[in-house]
């Protein structure tokens, strides 16, 4: 337990490529001496000390907010001008984040789970240790499934249950975490220790998160959990639905696009169908308003959920009746080169023909509305798409078409191709403004670096620059 306070055994195990043999004695030895809390504590303290940066003092914290790590060792040398006092050997991360993937590897979870499920009542020093180690294991998922095999979602589940909060969070992260690479049908499906006990610890999460990093991989685990039909329940009846609408106000588009990927996956629970039934409503209006992020993972989500709402004559009703509505799909289909994002307009723009044809090209003798022309023109180039669920989507709807509505001529290929031009014309005059804008900032935000305006910048900030394993990627395809 005391070497393992030293960065630089650390560093030297890490190197070495130093493998610890199975810790599964070391499981059996704490189910036997369970009233050893000694051992317990020896045990968790080094398992955290080799994987989880240390503890630092609220000071510590503030000066790191407000100082990169050269003005803070300027500082220390000022106020100890003689020099007698040695630096303090920081502690690479790289070399935390290699042990704890190694000591899961090596068994060290069965330890972790033994100590959660034998530590004495109010032994909370041993419970957020175990947590917090749970948490750097889980860090690596290439583990995480070993996790799940050796207790160690189980265990987790338990401390989320704690009266401590740091307990709690670091518990909750966790589960988070291996939600992201768990396929959910894997879980064990005990009673009281289910997936469905990771709904809402991941919620709150999402709710009451210290970072954004901690809503990102929230919003991802529950994203994977949300294909499940029953576990999708579960995350509406909790309230699910709010939290993550809640977390599209995040300026981090990472965690946005997160939260929108989530809630395109609950599209489909039971009573959401309801919030989209009106023209004014703020779903809707959310929902359209993402199909013309500049971010096209947001799109998809975005136009997927759309899309399979519109399978709804109603939804489809109050679609069309939006502001934008039809006009988001139009764009979509035709200036979008993305197989996935032309997929969703072309179903898209298919239910909206089948289910509201009055409404997209008027009544029969009447005059057609203005968006019946650009609506048609989209149907007609992506006919022409080389993606053949694009191009069979667009065709049904085009036929479905001509055979109900007999009056209805498809436009002139010449009007086609000026809708086409100016649309894309539109388009590229924002991705310039866009662009512009992007560096407008980026220029603002090194003069204020060089002018040492440190303000605003956090720890946090830097790790939420990096995608951490486990992103949105290895979810599958959204609906």
């Amino acid at each position: 337990m005391f070497l393992t306070i030293m960065p630089e055994i650390k560093e030297h195990l890490y190197k070495q490529k130093v493998t610890f043999g199975s810790l599964t004695s070391l499981s059996e030895s704490v189910s036997k001496d369970a009233g050893a809390t000694s051992l317990q504590h020896s045990m968790v303290s080094a398992l955290r000390q080799m994987c989880c940066p240390r503890d630092k003092t609220d000071e510590q914290k503030r000066l790191e907010q407000e100082m990169d790590p050269k003005q803070i060792e300027q500082m220390k040398q000022l106020s100890n001008p003689q020099g007698n006092q040695p630096s303090e050997k920081e502690e690479d991360g790289a070399v935390l984040k290699g042990l704890a993937a190694q000591l899961a590897q090596d068994d060290a979870t069965l330890v972790v789970a033994e100590l959660v499920a034998h530590a004495p009542e109010g032994a909370k020093g041993v419970l957020l240790s175990s947590a917090q180690v749970l948490l750097a294991f889980a860090n690596t998922d290439s583990v995480r499934g070993k996790m799940v095999q050796q207790g160690g979602f189980k265990a987790a589940l338990a401390l989320v249950l704690s009266d401590n909060k740091p307990t709690q969070l670091a518990a909750a992260w966790a589960l988070a975490r291996i939600a992201i690479s768990i396929n959910p049908a894997l879980y064990p499906r005990r009673t009281g220790s289910g997936p469905e006990g990771m709904v809402k610890p991941m919620l709150q999460l999402v709710d009451e998160a210290d970072n954004e990093l901690q809503q990102f991989e929230a919003c991802l685990g529950l994203t994977n959990l949300a294909t499940v039909p029953e576990l999708r329940e579960r995350i509406v009846t909790a309230g699910g639905w709010r939290t993550l609408q809640m977390a599209l106000t995040c300026e981090n588009p990472m965690v946005q696009r997160a939260a929108l990927e989530c809630l395109s996956n609950l599209v489909a629970a039971e009573g959401v169908v309801e919030r989209f039934t009106d023209a004014d409503s703020t779903d809707l209006k959310i929902f359209i308003g993402f199909c013309g992020s500049e971010d096209e993972k947001c799109q998809i989500a975005a136009a997927g959920g759309l899309a399979t709402l519109a399978e709804v004559p109603e939804v489809s009703a109050a679609l069309i009746r939006c502001k934008g509505g039809i006009d988001a799909f139009v764009e979509l289909a035709i200036v979008a080169e993305d197989p996935a994002i032309l997929h969703r307009a072309a179903v898209a723009l298919k239910h909206l023909v089948l289910n509201a044809m009055d409404l997209i090209v008027g009544k029969e003798g009447a005059t057609p509305p203005d968006h019946a022309m650009p609506t048609l023109g989209a149907l007609t180039v992506l006919a022409k798409s080389g993606v053949a669920p694009v191009k069979q989507a667009a065709l049904t709807a085009i036929v479905e078409l001509q055979k109900r509505r007999p009056d209805i001529a498809l436009p002139h290929p010449d009007l086609v191709a000026q809708v086409v031009d100016n649309l894309r014309a539109e388009a590229a005059r924002r991705a310039a403004e866009a662009e512009a804008e992007e560096l407008a900032a980026a220029q603002e935000e090194t003069l204020r670096g060089e002018q040492g305006d440190f303000s605003g910048i956090t720890e946090e900030d830097e790790d939420d620059a990096d995608v951490p394993e486990g992103t949105v990627e290895d979810l599958g395809e959204v609906v």
